[in-house]
């Protein structure tokens, strides 16, 4: 009976080597360890359910472990966007530091600022070029934003806002709610700053200049600067509505060769009600134009209510 059960494991055991190893000469190997274990099991006199199920609880945990451990695939552009946004919230949670530790802004705090918000700046204008160059998905600035509890909102005019603010939200956490708004007012100042840097195409060391350049009385100087320009340039990409013109009642002869295609003022002289009058028509801004095409609007609408 010994002698049967010693075959019976050791025709099992090869069979589940073989089935378990990864060919050739492992399953060679794996054929001789058979034997040995399945002999030793025959002296311990332990039960072959026992023997079967440590084998193949060792096997399937070793095969578990080897899954869970898979090489991990660089991307070169995420740890470029990963490490931008740990410098920027360095630098944010240590400007906090100055800020605070700082009543009043004294010449000495913003020599020790001015490099700390320069370099805070680069972090977020390289981290936001990977994401225009499409080097990075916006979904993960989504998610990002999302973590630091920066809610979305469909008015954001500057694309950049949600990262930059998240940055400044994570250097504030757990901080009074005073310091929370002064950072997020500052967040806006930066992202709309970084917004004018990449619509303007400025390389880091032109943005580096810009902020060194010597300031003049009276005048924004640079992130603030950069800011207005950002705003300024949004604000001429957005498309200008253009007033309805009124009924066209009345027709105008003349040569007007050389006149671009356009809507133009025109000052027409009326004369006793005569057939023709004369007209000119007059250079003016189309600000001008706009504002007299929603005067006539608005006239016609209240004589007509």
């Amino acid at each position: 009976m010994q002698k049967q059960l010693h075959a019976e494991a050791v025709i099992a055991s090869t069979v589940m080597a073989q089935d378990l190893g990864a060919g050739g000469s492992q399953a060679a190997a794996a054929d001789d360890t058979a034997l040995i274990e399945a002999q030793l099991w025959v002296e311990k006199a332990a039960s072959p359910i026992e023997f079967f199920a440590q084998k193949i609880s060792n096997t399937t945990k070793a095969a578990v472990e080897f899954e869970e451990d898979p090489p991990r695939r660089l991307d070169p552009s995420r740890d470029q966007f990963d490490r931008a946004l740990s410098e920027a919230g360095e630098l944010a949670r240590e400007i906090i530091k100055i800020e605070h530790a700082t009543s009043e802004q004294t010449e000495d705090a913003g020599k020790r600022l001015a490099p700390l918000q320069r370099d805070l700046a680069l972090s977020g204008i390289r981290a936001w070029r990977l994401v225009v160059d499409g080097k990075v998905p916006n979904q993960l600035i989504i998610e990002r934003a999302l973590e630091a509890g920066i809610k979305q909102h469909g008015n954001a005019s500057i694309p950049c806002s949600p990262l930059i603010r998240a940055i400044f939200a994570d250097a504030t956490s757990g901080k009074d709610t005073a310091i929370r708004k002064r950072m997020q007012r500052r967040a806006t100042t930066f992202a709309g700053a970084i917004d004018y840097v990449i619509r303007a195409e400025m390389t880091d060391e032109a943005f580096s200049a810009e902020l060194e350049a010597r300031r003049k009385r009276g005048t924004y100087h640079g992130i603030e600067d950069l800011a207005k320009k950002g705003r300024a340039a949004r604000r001429a990409a957005k498309p200008t509505p253009q007033p309805s013109l009124p009924p066209m009642s009345y027709q105008v002869a003349g040569d007007f060769a050389g006149v671009q295609p356009g809507t133009y003022l025109m000052c027409v002289d009326v004369a006793g009600g005569a057939a023709e009058m004369v007209s000119a028509i007059l250079t003016v801004p189309d600000e001008l134009i706009r504002r007299a095409l929603s005067a006539d609007q608005k006239a016609r609408q209240k004589a007509a209510a």
